[in-house]
């Protein structure tokens, strides 16, 4: 799944469906004072995405080697 694109592996691995990252969003200046909800809720998704997948592939036993 190396080459894959965020959506597909959250769909494949997590079976969420229409999970979306904007590249506009995600290029966006994020050293604001302010951020404003779409900023928010996309770097929570990615944070919340990228955590489950470490536990799912125990991700800690990699780093631990």
């Amino acid at each position: 799944m190396s080459r894959c694109s965020f959506e597909e592996v959250v769909e494949e691995c997590m079976g969420y469906q229409g999970v979306r990252l904007d590249r506009g969003i995600s290029m966006s200046d994020c050293s604001v004072y302010e951020l404003d909800h779409e900023q928010i809720l996309q770097a929570s998704v990615d944070a919340y995405v990228c955590f489950e997948l470490g536990v799912w592939v125990r991700l800690w036993e990699f780093l631990n080697r």
